[in-house]
């Protein structure tokens, strides 16, 4: 008797703890494949973010709708925290780091430190830790974005892309 119930149970449990109740589908989410980080003249922490564009997704085959694969949103604020929310209020969706490939830092922010920066990424929950770190040695480093690239539509993707198949090629064996 008692491991009827312990199986009912179980069975019950199963089919009620399962599922995904609380799932959000990739193309309910700006999923960011880039993030830029710098300072500005007067001191503000000023971030940009390259989004993947879902409605160009396909659209360089079967003559699609011609869009850019990428969006690039930016803001300024006290602190990366209040950056990130003031994009996070222009954007229809939330958005996603777990695909960001690339966090790029621009030679004045690394000059100044950049502990504020690691320090916030490693605490939030839509950062993805895997990814490389760049440092961008220009004027303007939102201009890393106009840059025609290789095969891939995206900066992120591209710089990520580029770093792994440099590892795997130089990799050793031990």
């Amino acid at each position: 008797m008692k491991r009827v119930l312990c199986i009912i149970i179980a069975i019950i449990m199963t089919a009620i703890l399962t599922g995904c109740w609380d799932r959000v589908e990739a193309k309910q989410l700006g999923l960011i494949t880039s993030v830029l980080y710098d300072i500005t003249e007067d001191n503000q922490y000023y971030i940009v973010l390259e989004l993947r564009n879902p409605s160009a997704i396909g659209s360089s085959v079967g003559g699609g709708s011609g869009d850019s694969p990428r969006i690039t949103v930016s803001a300024t604020g006290e602190s990366f925290p209040e950056a990130l929310r003031k994009v996070s209020m222009v954007l229809e969706k939330p958005v996603f780091g777990g695909h960001n490939k690339v966090r790029f830092i621009s030679e004045n922010h690394a000059k100044k430190g950049v502990f504020n920066m690691f320090d916030y990424t490693s605490r939030d929950y839509i950062a993805d830790e895997r990814t490389f770190i760049v440092v961008v040695k220009a004027e303007d480093p939102k201009s890393i974005y106009e840059v025609k690239i290789g095969l891939s539509d995206l900066v992120g993707e591209h710089i990520g892309d580029l770093a792994q198949n440099q590892e795997k090629m130089n990799a050793r064996a031990v």
